[in-house]
């Protein structure tokens, strides 16, 4: 009995989001945007690095290879390799067509809710990951009063 329930729980919470992160915005490039981020996220919940590095920028894949780029995310974004919940917010666009940034809550695995902000960039193969800023929302001490 416990065997199975560890089993269907497992299953359960790693699963990908079944309800697909929808843009407020109804733009095709907000749309766009918004199913890029989804990818990627499920692409770390199933630890397909090879999938989310695909959705990354060139720049980015100048910068770092695939095991860096997994070795980074890893290290430095663990709300967002195991994500529970997501929600998509505001999509701003740059004066200049080829940027955005969107706005995404997301609670991770570990139940610590974090805001990310994704600066997208529009490259050839359609919008990608150009890089990630997360901030906590909950409040904390200073660094080492943990």
């Amino acid at each position: 009995m416990i065997p199975s329930l560890i089993l269907w729980f497992t299953l359960f919470t790693l699963r990908p989001s079944t309800r697909p992160i929808q843009a407020p915005d109804p733009s095709p490039e907000a749309q766009e945007i918004a199913s890029v981020i989804r990818q990627q996220l499920d692409a770390f919940t199933f630890n397909n690095y090879e999938e989310a590095y695909r959705l990354v920028s060139k720049k980015t894949k100048d910068r770092l290879s695939l095991d860096q780029y997994a070795q980074m995310v890893r290290a430095e974004y663990p709300e967002i390799t195991k994500s529970l919940s997501v929600s998509l917010g505001e999509i701003r666009f740059a004066p200049d067509p080829t940027h955005a940034t969107a706005r995404v809550e997301i609670t991770g695995f570990n139940h610590k809710k974090v805001t990310a902000e994704y600066q997208m960039i529009r490259e050839e193969e359609g919008w990608r990951v150009d890089g990630i800023t997360i901030t906590t929302l909950r409040a904390r001490g200073p660094i080492g009063w943990g």
